[in-house]
């Protein structure tokens, strides 16, 4: 009887490995200086990508990696292409090239690497550190740091094109630089990436076309996948299910941190960021059922109770929202009112329709006269001149410019609020879907701020919720407030 014995996998993974942990440092945190170590998850992806036959040509000449974030992506594949532009024989003109779709994301693995180079004393002598590129002392090659934001990304010979973030590319970009590396024998395309939103962006392209090569769906040979995350319908708030999707769990990821994340941030931000599970749509504001919990029985307006007004317009007069604010005990209950462009019976925006601006005006007025409010909070870009009628009245403006500084504290602290049940409001349907159309974005200083969706859809508009951020960050900063306001005239918050 003859028992099939399956083909013996060769790899210079285990090379590639050495090299990495003989020569690189870890390039910040405590361990900053110290001999790199891979985990194990990174060792084991190393030894897959570099798998070859007898001759040394490698299995692989694409692939795509995706973990959650906080898993040491960035330094592993910095130390990888040092690897490759110092220690890979096989290549003696390197050009590693580590592309990002900004700036900002390109800085952060070159910076990885010529960190490296700076703390290990074997490659700061092998290597000439400029301000976007490295390279070899005495020998060709380079590794450079390529932003798709800025620059020409044609013309190059790439023999590593490292793509960081994939979710952030769009195919015109991913296009040119991966045309740049069809010249080399010894190609090699190594994608990272979290999990994005957009089913139509080359990111989910390259995840469809990796989940059909694993289930044997595709005659593709020469493209790895390799996705960390978990399965549809996992409950995010398990640890279980946190340790199963994270492979530095335990490490650089721990069970405390993540608790955090998960109590702090939106549920789709959750998934996305820290589960690497694509979501239906951007990074939902909310998660979904958390703003009806806050409905309440129908209510009316006090007078007495401490008062704030928050006006919010947009940008294309395609509407302004008013949200009033009032402290009942422990809770703060809203009452919004929206003007929005009419449809047509086609359903169709009007054209010819603009914000009634008097109407406008002559709310926020009697409201603020009849409830005596404390505070009326706007952004002044588009009420400037409405403002400052209200000014010369004596009513407590408040400016509330829409800057990241401002608004990811307000983002987070009205969103605090909701999941804690301290906003209630009475259901209206129109502010109601102001709220679903507001979407969290990260910003480049941390935190998240809400913004607009990229969806095209009738009524997207989320200055109910805007206004709803002013009001709950002055609210809740000014839980006491004293029982006079005096000021007169535009303050800034």
């Amino acid at each position: 009887m003859t028992v099939a014995v399956a083909p013996r996998r060769l790899t210079l993974g285990g090379e590639v490995a050495a090299w990495i942990e003989e020569y690189c440092v870890f390039p910040s945190g405590p361990m900053i200086g110290l001999p790199f170590v891979l985990m194990p998850w990174q060792r084991k992806w190393i030894e897959e990508l570099y798998e070859c036959d007898e001759d040394g040509n490698l299995r692989y000449t694409s692939s795509l990696l995706g973990v959650p974030k906080g898993s040491g992506k960035s330094t592993l594949i910095a130390a990888l292409a040092l690897y490759h532009l110092l220690g890979d024989s096989d290549e003696p003109d390197p050009w590693v090239t580590c592309a990002a779709a900004s700036d900002r994301q390109a800085d952060i693995v070159f910076n990885a690497a010529k960190t490296m180079c700076e703390h290990s004393p074997r490659l700061k002598e092998a290597t000439i550190r400029y301000r976007w590129t490295i390279q070899p002392k005495g020998a060709p090659g380079k590794l450079e740091r390529v932003a798709a934001s800025a620059g020409r990304l044609d013309g190059k010979l790439i023999s590593m094109l490292i793509v960081d973030e994939l979710h952030e590319w769009t195919l015109e970009n991913w296009t040119v630089l991966v045309n740049g590396t069809k010249k080399r024998r010894r190609r090699q395309i190594v994608q990272i990436t979290t999990a994005g939103f957009d089913k139509e962006s080359v990111c989910y392209r390259e995840y469809d076309k990796g989940l059909k090569v694993q289930a044997g769906l595709s005659a593709i040979e020469n493209y790895l996948f390799r996705w960390f995350g978990a399965p549809e319908g996992a409950d995010h708030r398990d640890p279980k299910v946190w340790e199963a999707a994270n492979p530095s769990f335990g490490s650089l990821m721990t069970e405390d941190q993540l608790a955090d994340a998960c109590a702090n941030i939106p549920e789709s931000q959750f998934r996305r960021y820290f589960l690497n599970q694509w979501v239906e749509a951007e990074e939902l504001w909310l998660p979904a059922g958390a703003w009806e919990a806050c409905k309440v029985a129908p209510f009316e307006l006090e007078v007495g109770l401490s008062t704030y007004i928050g006006w919010d317009a947009s940008s294309k007069w395609d509407s302004t929202a008013v949200v009033v604010a009032q402290w009942r005990e422990d809770r703060l209950y809203v009452k919004a009112k929206i003007w929005e462009r009419p449809l047509d019976p086609n359903g169709a925006p009007v054209e010819e329709w603009t914000i009634p601006v008097a109407e406008v005006l002559a709310y926020v007025r009697d409201t603020w006269r009849t409830y005596k409010a404390k505070e009326i909070i706007f952004d002044p870009q588009f009420i400037t001149w409405n403002a400052q009628d209200l000014v010369s009245e004596g009513a407590p403006m408040i400016e509330f410019i829409q800057s990241d500084t401002r608004m990811v504290p307000a983002t987070q602290v009205t969103y605090d609020a909701i999941m804690n049940k301290t906003i209630a409001h009475d259901g209206d349907p129109v502010l109601a879907r102001h709220m679903r159309s507001a979407m969290a974005v990260q910003t480049s200083r941390g935190g998240q701020r809400i913004t607009k969706g990229k969806h095209r859809r009738i009524h997207n508009m989320i200055d109910g919720a805007v206004a709803l951020s002013f009001v709950g960050d002055r609210a809740m900063r000014n839980r006491t407030p004293p029982s006079v306001y005096e000021s007169r005239g535009v303050l800034t918050a």
